[in-house]
């Protein structure tokens, strides 16, 4: 697609629109980067500037935030590899963007984008280590109960 060939406009509210190629950085809360360790020293989450002084943005995976003042947010997942036949795939010549129109609903944002990409992975609660606290003695008995539960 070229800049401007594709627009999306709110039916809520006319005013909330994206065009291809708008700068994502206007009125967007920002998203996050693969570290938050020693990677990068500084960390600059506005995907325009370099995250980090010793690594590139491509490998800090520097992304824009699903809310913004805009009222429009963009996930360009353009070049990411493609699921088929149970197998990764490269993309080719593939353009993949979701658009969001939540306008300053950002809790709606977040909630619409668990819808299509799936609730975040989570470790079962068993590999989550002993308890332990001062108020209570648990026995091993009533670990297993909290666990199976």
């Amino acid at each position: 697609p070229t800049r401007g060939s594709i627009v999306v406009t709110s039916r809520d509210n006319s005013s909330y629109r994206w065009s291809y190629g708008d700068d994502p950085e206007v009125g967007n809360l920002r998203g996050t980067a693969r570290t938050l360790d020693s990677g990068a020293e500084t960390l600059d989450l506005n995907c325009h500037n370099k995250v980090s002084p010793t690594m590139d943005n491509s490998e800090q995976h520097c992304v824009w935030g699903l809310a913004s003042r805009s009222g429009w947010a963009v996930i360009d997942d353009t070049g990411a590899p493609l699921q088929r036949e149970g197998w990764f795939h490269p993309s080719r010549n593939t353009t993949d963007i979701s658009v969001f129109m939540h306008g300053l609903d950002y809790a709606g944002a977040l909630k619409d984008y668990f819808i299509a990409a799936g609730p975040p992975a989570l470790p079962p609660r068993y590999a989550l280590g002993t308890m332990f606290t001062r108020w209570f003695n648990f026995d091993s008995e009533s670990v297993k109960a909290i666990v199976e539960d």
